[in-house]
Formats: structure tokens, sequence, C-alpha cells
């Protein structure tokens, strides 16, 4: 049996998921004894693999890039700051795993999820943004508009711009925040080593899957059950091996930026932290009165939260 996969994000320019890709998709056929296998190809430039896998045309969309709703993207995507750093750990959990499969079910899709990230996101802020006493008056440069909005409202001259890598064709002198961001991403594009920038080591973090596998439900539930399974058991397998060599690219990262420029720790208590964490603990306390669904997310992460403290 053949699958027809399409992949979206960084598989062709990420040498670490571009390798791990390709040991799921041998995973799997060991699993299958070599009777399942994939015909891949890559999406458009500029398509959306989660309009791709509503549509049905192909048996699994696989992406390292996906967040197509706005639920998706606030609870399991990148947050600004992330919600606490005990939410891996809720993400790993029996009960975090069925509540983002039950946002993508919304969608009518059934979603599998391997790698999570490893927790080391970091961010680059000058020297004034360290040392400031409130966040009003501080310059930000973001690539969502939820952050954009939030920074905003906390009376930031803040920036939306257009996609991430646009932001480091910024002037970094006239700015004094970033939003979080990979180590390996940051250091590859050597924003770090400009002057006046220090990058921020915190608790960061991008609490969501490396790499997402949607398919249509109905084109899900027409595969035999044991090719479901044996989908199921190379993505839990592979989410290993992913997760710890994403750990180890960052942790390097994280080592030369070190070596090459100004580092720094930020506390939870600082208060561009704390004003930033409170108003987007309320923009999701407003959003749950609206949704249901939210609420339950909201509170199942905040019942984590105080279960793991």
């Amino acid at each position: 049996m053949t699958l027809s996969v399409g992949l979206g994000g960084v598989f062709a320019s990420d040498p670490v998921f571009h390798h791990h890709l390709r040991g799921f998709f041998q995973r799997v056929g060991h699993l299958s004894g070599g009777s399942l296998g994939f015909q891949p190809r890559f999406l458009p430039s500029g398509s959306s693999p989660l309009a791709t896998a509503r549509e049905g045309s192909l048996d699994l969309v696989i992406s390292s890039s996906t967040y197509g709703s706005p639920l998706i993207r606030t609870f399991f995507g990148s947050l600004y700051p992330a919600i606490s750093g005990d939410h891996q750990a809720w993400m790993r959990s029996e009960r975090g795993f069925a509540l983002w499969r039950e946002l993508y079910a919304r969608e009518g899709l059934h979603a599998i999820g391997f790698g999570t990230s490893a927790g080391l996101y970091g961010q680059l802020m000058s020297g004034k943004a360290r040392a400031a006493e409130e966040a009003a008056g501080l310059r930000a440069l973001v690539s969502t508009s939820e952050r954009h909005d939030w920074l905003r409202g906390m009376g930031l001259e803040s920036t939306l711009a257009s996609n991430t890598r646009s932001l480091f064709a910024a002037d970094s002198r006239k700015l004094d925040v970033l939003e979080p961001l990979q180590p390996s991403f940051i250091r590859g594009t050597k924003l770090h080593a400009q002057s006046g920038f220090h990058y921020v080591v915190g608790d960061w973090d991008k609490s969501s899957y490396n790499i997402e596998m949607l398919s249509l439900v109905k084109n899900w539930e027409r595969l035999p059950a044991e090719i479901r399974a044996v989908l199921e058991r190379a993505a839990a397998e592979e989410s290993v091996l992913l997760t710890a060599a994403l750990k180890q690219r960052e942790q390097e990262a994280l080592r030369r930026i070190a070596a090459e420029s100004a580092v720094a720790e930020i506390s939870t208590d600082h208060p561009f932290r704390r004003e930033i964490t409170a108003r987007k603990e309320l923009w999701l306390d407003r959003w749950a009165e609206r949704d249901s669904l939210a609420a339950t997310l909201l509170e199942a992460r905040r019942r984590s939260s105080r279960s793991l403290a």
C-alpha cells in the first residue's frame, strides 16, 4: 500500500528535520514488513498545510509548521512568552495530547504529533529593556498579530513584521525587544552579535510538536486498523530521537552564542515578563468565556501547573 503525502515546512532546508522524516518513513516500512510506503511531494511555497489536509486530496500532510487555527496557534504554538516551564510536561501527558487532537478534530482532521521542543528558546533584548522597570516605551518587533496586540496594549512601540525572517533585516539599534526564538535560528542570522543586544536566557518555550501529521478524518478512517497503528507507533518512536537531536542542536547553538556575545539571565519576576504574562492570561480568560474548548484547554493547563508546582 502506498500513501500520498504532502510535505510542508523546513524538511528541504533543515538537515535534522530531513533526517528524522526519513527515519519515520523507514520505521514505517520496517514495522509494516515492507507493505506500506509513501509517495511524497513538497507542497507549493506559501500553501497552507492545514488547508491542504482539509481538502483531502492527499492521504497525509506532514509539516514542521502548521498551527492553522487560532486555538492551536495560541495553546500549542509559539506563545509569547511560554505559558510556563511545565507546559512541556503537560504536552506529553495523555490529557494534553488528547486535547491537542481535539483541536484538530474540530477542523475535521486526525492529527499525529512527534518531536517536542527542548524548551531552549531565548530572546534578544537591549540593555535598556533588561534594566527597565516597566514595559511602556520599549521598542519591539514581532511576527504575529497576537504578540503585536499584547505589546501595544502594554505601551510598547511594537512593529508587526511580515514574517520571522524579516525580523533580522531590521536595524537592531532602533529596537529593544525581539520575540523568543531558537538559539540555532538566532545564531544563523548573527543578530546576537550586533552591538547593543543581549541574548537573554529564560524559560521561553515552544510548547508544541515539532512535526505534525494530519489526515482528513474520512481518509484516516478508510485506512486499515493495522496501518493506522503502524503510523502511530512509528511517530511515537521517532519522536524520542527527534526531541533528543533538537535538544543537542539548541544546546550547542546556545554554547556558541555565549562564546560570541553577551548572554544574560532574565527571571520570571522581570517587569517586562510579569506584565506580558498577566495581560496574556487576561486575554486567554476572555477567549475562554466565548469558547468552551478554549475554556477546557485553559483549565487543563492551569490544573497541570498547580499539580506540577
